[in-house]
């Protein structure tokens, strides 16, 4: 308690993100995450391939898979609310091993699953519109809708 109101007055004139910032590169400086360490969360290796995160997300095994190499590892864990669309944690090594980033990204078979959606919900809003208004009075409205779902497929 007498540390945090030392380091409280200590501070007064800085704000508490500026202390939190501090006290994260300070641990940073002195925590290392090694590979074996890693290691040990896998309970299951097996290559991040296509056909495998097909079948994984049809056999819904909940438990952490990984494929390691010698400067990275990729880590995935299927959840209950997360079944086809969970992500795949590439962490990097140094050549002591020791972590030095972390990036993530979807599975391949929730990036497929997000297109097909995309493509269902388009093919169904640009054939409402169609039908409804009629493709010749409401042209422009239709060409620019189709021109943003582009651009949101092409940049997103």
């Amino acid at each position: 308690m007498s540390n945090f109101v030392l380091n409280r007055k200590f501070s007064a004139s800085k704000s508490p993100t500026f202390h939190i910032l501090t006290v994260a590169s300070n641990l940073k400086e002195t925590l290392e995450i090694t590979k074996k360490e890693v290691e040990q969360l896998i309970e299951l290796e097996e290559e991040s391939t296509l056909l495998n995160h097909f079948l994984n997300v049809f056999s819904r095994d909940f438990r952490a898979k990984g494929e390691i190499k010698s400067d990275r590892i990729k880590l995935w864990r299927q959840g209950f609310w997360n079944m086809t669309v969970y992500p795949i944690f590439i962490l990097e090594f140094n050549e002591e091993n020791h972590l030095i980033n972390i990036t993530d990204r979807l599975n391949p078979i929730g990036k497929i699953f997000n297109v097909i959606i995309f493509l269902l919900l388009t093919f169904f809003i640009i054939n409402h519109l169609i039908n409804d208004s009629g493709f010749t009075t409401n042209w422009i409205f239709i060409s620019r809708i189709l021109l943003f779902i582009i651009g949101l497929f092409l940049f997103a």
